[in-house]
């Protein structure tokens, strides 16, 4: 149980990968530059987290204090329990790692936003498809183009604890891992000889990457489901492989009886087609 919660500390830095996805709507020509920045962004994930683990690693006082159950800072958060080591190790109290712990929770606090942000953002994009329930809710923006009733539900349950928030967060990382593993598994499996390429492809490295990413994405997921603390108690169950497997469950359950007899895909709302291209592109063409 404590390698489970170990490991599921120790996969959040080794995480954001995927942050370069976030901004291909916003780049100039993204079916061929979009590709060319996310190697970069890999080696630079793994090797920033990397040394982050290796320093919190190195830094440890005392294992028994991070894994002892019965310690009388158990409920604490392993990266504080460590900082609260050194200090006290050093200086003979260790009030001082309070004022170190203010790096990370900055970065929390702008990871938060950045989290709220991008998943309302697709709450509202999946809204306008219709693909949500209740979709003509969360699609509607106030004067400032914000998803406002998006951005609400997504924040309701952090106000739930620090229970909530953890559970919340491993429920949105397993899902993210499983929205990338589940297209590259059916390229791999369903579509390994009618698949099309765009202009930007790996090749013939497509196919071994794919596997790697699977397997990556497989393992990430299940890490993020394992329990957070020791011993389990109903207040720090990690609920996440429950809230995951309900909602593909409900999700292929409302394929099923209904939404594949209506659903298109994705909405068009603005007119590309060729008769516009040609009205007004003659005088003004695309930008490259």
């Amino acid at each position: 149980m404590c390698a489970s919660a170990s490991a599921n500390a120790a996969s959040w830095p080794l995480m954001g990968y995927d942050a370069v996805a976030h901004m291909i709507e916003e780049t100039k020509s993204a079916d061929t530059t979009a590709g060319k920045p996310m190697p970069y962004t890999l080696l630079a994930c793994f090797a920033v987290g990397m040394v982050y683990l290796l320093a919190l690693t190195l830094c440890i006082q005392n294992v028994d204090s991070i894994t002892d159950p019965a310690s009388s800072l158990a409920e604490m958060n392993g990266v504080a329990l460590i900082f609260w080591d050194i200090f006290e190790a050093k200086y003979e109290s260790g009030k001082g790692a309070v004022f170190l712990l203010l790096i990370p929770l900055g970065c929390g606090v702008f990871c938060g936003l950045h989290s709220i942000t991008s998943a309302s953002r697709m709450l509202y994009g999946f809204s306008r498809d219709r693909a949500v329930p209740y979709w003509w809710l969360w699609q509607q923006v106030d004067d400032h183009g914000v998803p406002v009733r998006a951005v609400f539900l997504l924040g309701l349950p952090m106000l739930a604890g620090a229970n909530a928030f953890n559970v919340s967060s491993s429920i949105a990382t397993s899902g993210l891992c499983l929205a990338y593993a589940l297209p590259i598994s059916f390229r791999m499996l369903l579509a390994r000889d009618s698949f099309e390429p765009g202009p930007f492809s790996l090749g013939r490295w497509s196919i071994p990457m794919d596997v790697v990413a699977v397997l990556w994405l497989s393992f990430a997921s299940a890490i993020f489901m394992l329990p957070l603390a020791y011993p389990i108690t109903t207040t720090n169950f990690n609920y996440a492989p429950a809230a995951v497997g309900g909602i593909l469950l409900l999700a292929l359950s409302a394929w099923i009886l209904s939404a594949r007899r209506w659903f298109s895909g994705p909405r068009t709302d603005v007119d590309n087609s060729d008769a516009v291209k040609t009205k007004y592109w003659v005088t003004d063409p695309p930008r490259k």
